[in-house]
Order: structure tokens, then sequence, then C-alpha cells
């Protein structure tokens, strides 16, 4: 077993505590949070209709399990680095689904080839993972192989130069890019808008669509780069 899967079996099966904003922002987050738009809701409202979804760092399973309620997959696919995460999501579709069959879950790195045929998926989704993964080339990369001509990407990534996060630089301090333990959340990697772009670009992802998400989502897309505090992309293989 490799650092990073002992890593994240580790957290995962012990539980991470995590952390939230204190004081007024912290009171103004609890009152309003029925105002936010999750990015597991966000991700699957970008999704078009087709067979096969594939949703990297499965995590609890919800998003395979909503988006197969809502008709927008025919088979659902996961995959983590941890074992225990999968076998929790595996258990979230078999409850939300009222299904007893094993689904199609994986152990996988992402840092390696994925377990997959070439366009074998019409959808990919992969919220909140990128910037854990060591090489986010090589992963784009993969996910573009995966997907068929015309398959859709759901990405989500921190925004960088979320106002907060700037003014937190401007006064000297890190920028917080996550609300889990660990040195910033475990992330290895930083991402703007114009940078999430290119990225994908380069491996003939074509972008569609760029926002956020939040409390007060439409309020924050007036000007995502400053207001947003995540990035999410659909964007479609050419």
């Amino acid at each position: 077993m490799n650092s990073a899967k002992r890593f994240y079996e580790r957290i995962y099966a012990e539980g991470r505590k995590g952390w939230g904003p204190t004081g007024l922002l912290g009171w103004l987050y609890t009152h309003l949070k029925k105002y936010e738009l999750h990015r597991v809701d966000a991700a699957i409202s970008l999704l078009d209709r087709g067979d096969k979804l594939l949703d990297l760092g499965c995590g609890d399973g919800m998003l395979l399990a909503k988006s197969k309620i809502q008709g927008k997959c025919n088979e659902v696919f996961g995959t983590d680095i941890a074992e225990v995460v999968v076998n929790r999501a595996n258990k979230t579709l078999q409850r939300v689904l009222k299904e007893k069959r094993r689904f199609n879950f994986k152990v996988a790195n992402l840092d390696e080839r994925f377990p997959y045929k070439d366009g074998f998926f019409d959808s990919v989704t992969c919220l909140a993972v990128l910037e854990h993964i060591f090489d986010p080339y090589f992963t784009v990369s993969e996910i573009s192989r995966v997907l068929k001509k015309g398959g859709v990407l759901v990405l989500e990534v921190p925004n960088l130069v979320w106002l907060p996060r700037r003014i937190t630089v401007l006064f000297g301090g890190l920028p917080k890019t996550g609300d889990e333990d660990g040195w910033d959340s475990a992330h290895l990697h930083y991402f703007t808008f114009i940078e999430a772009i290119k990225l994908l670009n380069k491996y003939g992802l074509s972008v569609e669509y760029a926002g956020t998400t939040g409390v007060f989502a439409s309020i924050r897309n007036i000007w995502p780069t400053l207001l947003g505090g995540d990035i999410i992309i659909k964007a479609r293989k050419k």
C-alpha cells in the first residue's frame, strides 16, 4: 500500500472532524446554509442524460445515487483511493436505490491509469478531488481518454483567488482552500478559473460553463472569479 493510500484509508476510517468558520462568519453561514447550492446538486444539474456515469473520488456515493434517481444515467461507476470510502458509497446506493447488489465501484489511484477502456463513459464527475492529485495533467488526460467523443466532464475545485483568500494573502496569511483537517485539507495544488480552463483545453475538453456554487450562488455568479469559493466547470470532449 503506497503512502497516499495509507493516508486516505486512515483519515476516512477514523473520520475527519474538519473545521468551519467561527464568530460572525460562522453565525452567518449557519443561518444562510439553507440558501446554499451544494456542489453535488450543481454538478448533477450540469450533466447531460447518458448511459454510463463515472464519479472520481466518489465519497459517500450520493452524487451517483441522485444522478440515477434523476435519470441522468443508466449505469453508475465510482472510484476512490480508499477502500473504506468505496464500501461506504456502495452502502449508500443500496440504501437509496433499494437494491442489494454490489455496484460498480473500484479502488483506484487517480495518479495511475484508470481501470477502464477508452471512450467508455458518457459523463465523468470529479468534485473536490483534483486538488488532492499528485499529477493533475495525467489525471485530466485519463479523464479525456475514458470519455466518449462528445462526452461531458463536470469538474469542481477550490478557487484560490476568491476575495477572502486574496485578503488573507495580502495580510501575510495562508489562504485555506478546504474545511478538513491536515495542512490545507491535504490539498496539493491550487486553481483559478483561467488555469483550470487551460488545463482542460490542453486535453481536448471544451468548456461550456464555468461558475461557482455555495450560499447565494446566483449572486456569486455575477463575478465568480472574485466572489466564488469554488470553480465548477462543464466541459465536453471534442
